[in-house]
């Protein structure tokens, strides 16, 4: 599902919700090839991965990646790019799992023409450069939000704006 911003200025596509799989749920951020993915485990919980391809170096060196690619990991060397990779918290006071605060500019941002074709849903903004929090609300830890809510396999992915 492609979601866009509009603003009085633009009008654009910036993410991409993709929940195709029963088990996993990948938010893709159309500026540029970041993710998050919501992995669905054996035990119920929730494990988030980051994937944020800026990040420093981490240590993940070639003995790492070797070690990882023989226990069959897909792509080992992204490993090290990993900004979060943990099973999601419930934190006290705190309606739903918080995913990530995203500064977003739409200026930005330069989106294919395939997604301005695709998009399903539309969120209004105060100008072109915004604080955008995601959260996960599920069955389990729901959160009654204000903002943006997109039904997706795991519960609901809540887009709001910071005040």
């Amino acid at each position: 599902m492609i979601i866009a911003a509009q603003s009085p200025l633009s009008n654009k596509p910036f993410l991409d919700i993709d929940d195709r799989r029963t088990d996993q749920v990948v938010l893709r951020f159309l500026a540029r090839d970041e993710h998050i993915t919501l992995h669905l485990q054996n035990d119920g919980s929730i494990l988030k991965t980051h994937y944020y391809p800026d990040k420093p170096p981490s240590t993940w060196d070639e003995t790492k990646v070797k070690i990882a690619r023989q226990i069959s990991y897909q792509h080992p060397e992204r490993h090290g790019s990993y900004v979060d990779h943990r099973p999601l918290p419930k934190i006290d006071n705190m309606d739903g799992y918080h995913l990530l605060g995203r500064r977003i500019d739409l200026q930005s941002i330069h989106p294919r023409q395939q997604y301005y074709n695709h998009v399903q849903e539309t969120i209004s903004v105060p100008n072109d450069q915004f604080m955008l929090i995601f959260y996960l609300s599920t069955t389990d830890n729901h959160r009654d939000s204000t903002g943006l809510v997109i039904p997706c396999n795991l519960g609901e992915v809540c887009l709001e704006l910071e005040k």
